[in-house]
C-alpha cells in the first residue's frame, strides 16, 4: 500500500486524496492504522506509554483487520437480535471438570477482563474467577492470556483433571497443533 506523502491543507484532505486511489481493503487498513496512531498518541499523552515501532503498529493493524474481516463473516442483523449460539455447553467426561475461559476487551478504558467458570460433569457450579488487566491487546492475544492465567490459577489451587474450553479458534488450534506451546507462543508474535 502506498500513500501520498505530500503536504495537504488538512488531515481530512490527505485522507480524501489517499483513499481515492486505494482498494477497499487498503482503505480499511489505512483507517485502522490511523486509529492505532491516534490511540497510541493518546496513550503517550495521558499515560506516558511507549509508542510501538511502525512495523509493530502496522502488524497489529493488519491482525485487527483480519480478525474484523473474519468476524464480519458471521451473519448478524440488528433487526434479528443476537444470533443463536451454534453450540451449547457440553458436559466433560465423567471424573473431569470443565473450565470455560473467555476475555473481553474495553477499548475506551484500555483494559481487558479475563474470566473463567468451572463446572462438574453434571453442570454444577464449582468456582469462577475474573480479573481486569490494564492495556490493550488484540483479541487473539487477550484470549491466549486468559487461558494462560486460567491454567496458572488451576495450578496454584492444585486443581487437575480439568478440560479447558475457549471460543478462540486460533488459540485453540495453536495449542492443539503439532507445535503445541511453541505455536501458542506465536499468538503473541
Amino acid at each position: 500500500m502506498q500513500v501520498s506523502v505530500t503536504r495537504e491543507p488538512s488531515f481530512s484532505a490527505w485522507i480524501s486524496n489517499n483513499t481515492a486511489m486505494l482498494t477497499k481493503d487498503h482503505q480499511r487498513l489505512l483507517a485502522i492504522i490511523c486509529w492505532e496512531l491516534w490511540r497510541h498518541r493518546n496513550e503517550k499523552l495521558w499515560n506516558n506509554s511507549s509508542i510501538p515501532r511502525a512495523e509493530q503498529l502496522v502488524r497489529n493493524a493488519k491482525g485487527f483487520l483480519k480478525e474484523w474481516t473474519d468476524a464480519k463473516g458471521l451473519k448478524f442483523s440488528p433487526q434479528q437480535g443476537l444470533p443463536e449460539p451454534n453450540q451449547k455447553w457440553t458436559k466433560p467426561q465423567p471424573g473431569l471438570l470443565k473450565m470455560n475461559v473467555d476475555a473481553a476487551i474495553n477499548i475506551q478504558e484500555a483494559a481487558m477482563g479475563l474470566g473463567s467458570v468451572i463446572r462438574d460433569e453434571d453442570g454444577k457450579f464449582i468456582a469462577a474467577r475474573g480479573e481486569q488487566w490494564k492495556g490493550l491487546f488484540a483479541p487473539r492475544e487477550a484470549e491466549a492470556i486468559a487461558i494462560r492465567e486460567a491454567l496458572s490459577w488451576l495450578k496454584l489451587h492444585n486443581i487437575d483433571n480439568v478440560h479447558v474450553e475457549s471460543d478462540s479458534l486460533q488459540v485453540v488450534q495453536s495449542l492443539n497443533s503439532n507445535g503445541g506451546v511453541y505455536d501458542f507462543c506465536n499468538v503473541f508474535i
